[in-house]
């Protein structure tokens, strides 16, 4: 590349000389040079009719043009230098990428796109605030019986003078009224205080609505009926509801509505009382909760709690079972369910709960009995803020042929369907053989599937120290290091 320049360097040079000798020519011959080289291309003619001879200037005319032509070859002569310049200014040409940061500024802008989200909490949280006032519907009053069926029974309420009465209660097999006409009434919520004044809830009937379940393959309806406190807006509903075509109990819920405009202190006692009646006295099943120890097992090293969890006393005054979430070493309690057997037939009674009390009582003459339930196993209150509402856990009321064990099949199978958790029908494997957490224990030597944490599970404090175990109670994260050495031995994880 360098030769050829200088190659072309050397040519100009040598042309330039070879077009400037004619001027030096016609110097010497006492011509103006200006003439050819500043005027035009057209100056030329003038000149050459001026002159004696015109063969002297006849040269310079063919010559001219080639006099002006090298010129426009010049511009090599400075071509090499524009070719280098771009070659020094060519590392500016990363300089692009210094202005592409500023692409990314954008997102810097993004933001506030986030922004509008702020203003949709208010549009949530409005619909809460209109919620409670749900009496909007109206509430029909033609009539005051009201039935229900389930796949195998038939039950029915009756509201007289403000208060609800069992007056039907019988099984499609043999269509048997168990009734008790002359019991008690339903039991409602009983005591209420605004601000340090203690009153009677004296409760109205309002009226009813007709519920169903839609999304409910075995057809599940009812009623909800309302009452109202007479002397504040405080309201009650309850829901009695069956599923058609599934053989099993009826469900009843209720709920207190406080729309008083002030915070109350409720005190329910009993929310629930159903009164039946048979041929002789009944006898009420019982059934103690495991929370340490079965009863009757003889296990090394533990204490022996005699019996069989079994219990079965007649009702001759009050029968109660309670259930409660005491934690202390076999000290739970019962199941919160209760069967009456009457021999040949009977009815059952459950609470969709873990800490209340179910009492069967002697009611009327030979035969009759009602039950009950309140939540706690002694005095429960709790403060209903305005605007609120307090469930009152839902109540099982079955009835059924035969022995206790035909009465708990049909009981057992109708919330496998309707309250377990789907895997246990899905889940071919289920129901799986269980086990208590046990420190030491070697699960896979015994086929154990599954293991329940015991108490225990959120602390690291030893046996030996179990009076500070308490410590971090009720979290769910296993805690307990020889816990979960026993855990990772079978590669369970929390």
């Amino acid at each position: 590349m360098k030769k050829s320049m200088l190659y072309k360097m050397i040519c100009t040079v040598l042309l330039c000389a070879i077009v400037s000798l004619p001027i030096l020519v016609a110097c010497q011959s006492g011509e103006k040079p200006s003439s050819g080289t500043s005027g035009a291309v057209t100056d030329a003619p003038t000149e050459i009719d001026r002159t004696d001879d015109p063969g002297v200037t006849d040269p310079p005319a063919t010559t001219a043009p080639a006099v002006t032509d090298p010129p426009v070859t010049a511009p090599p002569v400075t071509d090499p230098p524009a070719t280098t310049v771009p070659a020094v200014t060519d590392p500016p040409a990363t300089e692009p990428p210094v202005t592409e940061p500023p692409v990314t500024e954008p997102p810097v802008t993004e933001p506030p796109v986030t922004e509008p989200p702020v203003t949709k909490p208010p549009v949530t949280t409005a619909p809460p605030e209109t919620e409670p006032p749900v009496v909007e519907e109206p509430f029909d009053t033609d009539k005051t019986a009201f039935t229900l069926k389930t796949g195998d029974s038939v039950m029915e309420l009756t509201v007289r003078s403000g208060k609800i009465y069992l007056t039907d209660l019988h099984t499609e097999r043999y269509g048997v009224n168990r009734a008790n006409a002359s019991g008690q009434a339903y039991s409602l919520p009983s005591q209420y205080k605004i601000g340090s004044a203690t009153r009677y809830f004296t409760w109205q009937y309002v009226g009813y609505q007709t519920v169903e379940d839609a999304k409910d393959e075995y057809r599940r309806g009812g009623y909800r009926l309302r009452f109202k406190e007479s002397k504040e807006k405080i309201y009650l509903d309850l829901y009695v509801t069956a599923h058609r075509d599934f053989d099993g109990p009826f469900e009843l819920t209720a709920y207190l509505v406080n729309e008083s405009g002030s915070d109350i202190r409720i005190i329910p006692a009993s929310y629930f009382r159903l009164s039946v009646k048979g041929e002789a006295t009944p006898t009420a099943w019982t059934f103690r909760k495991e929370s340490g120890l079965a009863e009757g097992a003889i296990v090394p090293n533990f204490p022996f709690f005699a019996g069989t969890g079994i219990y079965k006393r007649p009702v001759t005054g009050n029968v109660s079972c309670s259930v409660n979430t005491n934690q202390d070493f076999n000290q739970g309690g019962d199941l919160p369910m209760m069967y009456l057997d009457y021999g040949g037939w009977g009815t059952y009674f459950g609470m969709e709960w873990s800490n209340g009390t179910l009492t069967a009582s002697k009611d009327g003459g030979e035969g009759g009995c009602s039950v009950s339930a309140k939540l706690g196993t002694s005095g429960f209150e709790t403060t209903l803020p305005k605007g609120d509402s307090f469930y009152l856990p839902t109540i099982y009321v079955g009835i059924y042929d035969g022995d206790v064990d035909e009465g708990s099949n049909v009981f057992k199978r109708w919330f496998l369907y309707n309250k377990a958790p789907d895997i246990l029908l899905e889940d071919e494997n289920e129901p799986l053989v269980q086990q208590d957490m046990q420190i030491g224990f070697d699960a896979a030597k015994y086929g154990i599937e599954a293991i329940k944490w015991d108490y225990g599970w959120w602390s690291n404090t030893p046996w030996n120290g179990h009076a500070q175990w308490r410590t971090n109670e009720g979290l769910l994260e296993v805690h307990n290091s020889a816990y979960l050495g026993v855990m990772n031995s079978v590669g369970a994880k929390t």
